[in-house]
């Protein structure tokens, strides 16, 4: 792979950042025409996507830790960054490198401009170029806003998730809870199975509407279910169907991001032995969340 200087990667970045003045596109098709132009690479890898208000990042960032922990090649998106533009886009905790971003902007930047894609719509086609080259075998992708026209939601994913949903992007989403949840419920394809989080009872209500006219069974994580969560240095002790287990993300609310990724887990591969999530639970690292 060729190498770029640090010059040539700071103005790819400000290029990228400068997209957003295109604004948020609500709709598929520009990331369709552009992911066309990528050779469809979100085709070549499983995924787990993942939509809601509260807790994506943490349930995305234990399910990596997981399936890492399982052996598993890892692809991780996840959407604002802390520090650095790489951190959205990781296969096996790993950034992608400088060197990466201007390599693809640089080979598809008229097509960016051809279609006129917004900096989601661009980042998100380079996070799924790198995780076909880097043959993931698993992504963890979570929305960027909403869910039904979420640039991510080109995906056919093998589970999907939705955490907790509140009042959130009102501006777009709109005010209703319960239009934010249709929105967010876009992401329930068909015949896929739905891990859902405990909603309230008219946000649950539309979940399982369009979940039952997808048929994607649902695997509902009651809060209830959830006992003997108790908050340790490092991290949140929970007890979850007869198993005890250790997030090492601390907060009660994590104890039950942690049910989804496990249960997730679970759906995607039954194989994967308890030890192994157990321990991928307990590694997690999401900092500054």
């Amino acid at each position: 792979m060729k190498k770029f200087t640090s010059i040539q990667f700071n103005q790819i970045l400000e290029y990228l950042y400068d997209l957003q003045r295109l604004g948020i596109k609500v709709g598929l098709e520009h990331t369709e025409k552009l992911l066309f132009e990528c050779g469809n690479p979100q085709d070549s890898f499983r995924s787990i996507h993942i939509a809601g208000t509260n807790g994506k990042g943490s349930t995305a960032a234990m399910l990596a830790s997981i399936f890492r922990e399982a052996g598993l090649r890892v692809g991780l998106y996840t959407s604002p960054h802390l520090i650095r533009f790489n951190e959205r886009i990781r296969v096996n905790g790993l950034p992608i490198s400088d060197d990466k971003i201007v390599e693809f902007v640089s080979e598809y930047k008229q097509a960016i401009e051809d279609i006129r894609s917004t900096f989601f719509e661009a980042t998100t086609a380079l996070a799924f170029s790198h995780f076909a080259e880097e043959k993931a075998d698993i992504a963890i992708i979570e929305t960027g806003l909403g869910g039904r026209l979420d640039s991510t939601n080109v995906l056919k994913p093998n589970v999907a998730i939705i955490t907790s949903i509140t009042s959130d992007h009102t501006e777009i989403l709109g005010s209703d809870l319960k239009q934010i949840a249709s929105e967010k419920g876009g992401i329930i394809k068909l015949d896929t199975p739905l891990v859902l989080a405990e909603q309230t009872s008219d946000v649950g209500s539309v979940l399982k509407t369009i979940a039952q006219e997808k048929n994607a069974k649902i695997y509902e994580c009651k809060n209830s279910d959830v006992s003997d969560i108790t908050l340790i240095g490092n991290g949140t002790k929970f007890v979850w169907q007869g198993q005890g287990y250790v997030s090492g993300l601390i907060g009660k609310h994590q104890a039950y991001n942690a049910v989804l990724a496990i249960e997730a887990t679970i759906l995607f591969d039954n194989f994967i032995y308890c030890e192994k999530i157990k321990t991928g639970l307990l590694n997690t690292i999401w900092p500054g969340r």
